[in-house]
């Protein structure tokens, strides 16, 4: 026996709301999870690399430091306060293509 149109609508509209709700949270609770995940698998760069640590006198002076656990001198400096001439320098060295790829050279990756 067949059911009627009016009857096949009804029950149409009765499962379309509870399926759209259940979509919705189903696709909330999945963005929700990949922005967890992306939020705490992100590691923060700065936590691995030891720094020298620097000893500033009153007058704001470096007056001592010290080197890293591996023999270096390092420490922070803003990218405005970096000699042009440096990265030039480094961009020769490491990426002579580094202004002509989006983030990832694949002709160097062959």
């Amino acid at each position: 026996m067949q059911p009627s149109a009016w009857t096949f609508k009804t029950y149409r509209r009765a499962l379309a709301a509870p399926l759209l709700g259940a979509a919705a949270l189903c696709l909330t609770a999945l963005l929700l999870c990949f922005a967890l995940l992306c939020l705490t698998l992100k590691p923060d760069l700065t936590l691995y690399q030891e720094r020298s640590r620097l000893l500033y006198d009153s007058s704001g002076q470096i007056a001592a430091y010290s080197l890293s656990a591996d023999g270096r001198l390092r420490f922070l400096s803003p990218p405005d306060t970096v000699d042009p001439l440096l990265i030039k320098l480094i961009l020769a060295a490491e990426d002579e293509r580094f202004y002509e790829h989006p983030g990832v050279d694949f002709i160097a990756l062959g």
